[in-house]
């Protein structure tokens, strides 16, 4: 395993056929982008506006991960020395799981919060006059 990742990382130049793993963080990289279109289609049948919020987070991590590792993919096809290299998408996979982990943390500590306050919020101003 160590081999395997301190030659998928260090390697100095791109190789001219892209092998599996870059196929398969391509094809990664892409399901991302399609998750992003799907969340953000669904965000619009949404009405909570802390649940469209909340998938707002998800979408956005999604578009941003899958656009980098995309634009690093198409370096990698074409086999740019320098920005084609897998240390790149490491970074890229490391950065999404990495802001996963905050967005993670905010919905297990402040959704549920912010969710409760909301909708007391609606109910006092159901009742307030106007």
């Amino acid at each position: 395993m160590h081999q395997l990742l301190s030659y998928y990382f260090w390697s100095t130049q791109p190789a001219l056929d892209l092998n599996k793993y870059d196929l398969f963080l391509g094809y990664l990289f892409a399901g991302l982008l399609a998750l992003a279109i799907l969340l953000w289609i669904s965000q619009r049948f949404l009405r909570h506006p802390m649940v469209r919020k909340a998938f707002a987070k998800f979408q956005n991590l999604a578009l941003t991960i899958s656009f980098f590792g995309l634009v690093w993919f198409g370096f990698r096809y074409e086999s740019t020395p320098v920005m084609a290299r897998r240390l790149w998408a490491g970074l890229i996979v490391l950065a999404g799981i990495i802001w996963l982990l905050f967005i993670l943390k905010y919905l297990a500590f402040d959704f549920w919060r912010e969710k409760n306050q909301y909708e007391r919020e609606q109910i006092k101003n159901k009742y307030l006059p106007r």
